[in-house]
């Protein structure tokens, strides 16, 4: 079974990681950290816009090499498992580079957001949900709130 496995470094992430181990033993995993790719746009004096611009997107590259020096931490030197860091953006790389892995299952972690935050600040792992061709597993980072029956 083909695991892809999608890291930002988050405690949710780290539990992300483990929950592809736990379920999915004996799988050969794909760990994928993501590099945000944001253009900006910047508005002169006397111009409506200027020419988009990509940021800078050091602290994110180290953001993603820390991701991935974590899973390797976690996971060792195992050969069943691969490392890879791209650019993109992030629900919209991890469905598409699982199409283009093959991959049989997506394991992503989520804070478990509200609906209003995920409406402010969206959430990848929903984006996932919605949009992948395979199953995908989701950890969350704290226990779902308990409703009566």
């Amino acid at each position: 079974m083909q695991v892809l496995v999608a890291t930002d470094g988050s405690e949710c992430s780290i539990l992300a990681l483990r929950g592809a181990r736990s379920f999915f033993p004996g799988s050969t995993i794909t760990v994928l950290a993501i590099v945000p790719l944001g253009a900006v746009s910047v508005a002169g004096a006397g111009q409506l816009m200027a020419e988009p611009y990509f940021a800078d997107n050091r602290f994110e590259e180290e953001q993603a090499d820390t991701a991935i020096a974590g899973a390797k931490d976690l996971y060792g030197h195992d050969p069943q498992v691969s490392y890879f860091k791209v650019t993109g953006d992030p629900g919209a790389t991890i469905v598409s580079q699982a199409a283009e892995r093959h991959s049989d299952v997506i394991v992503v972690g989520t804070h478990g957001r509200k609906f209003l935050e995920r409406l402010l600040v969206g959430s990848v792992a929903t984006y996932v949900v919605n949009h992948a061709t395979c199953p995908v597993f989701v950890m969350r980072d704290k226990p779902a709130p308990s409703k009566p029956l």
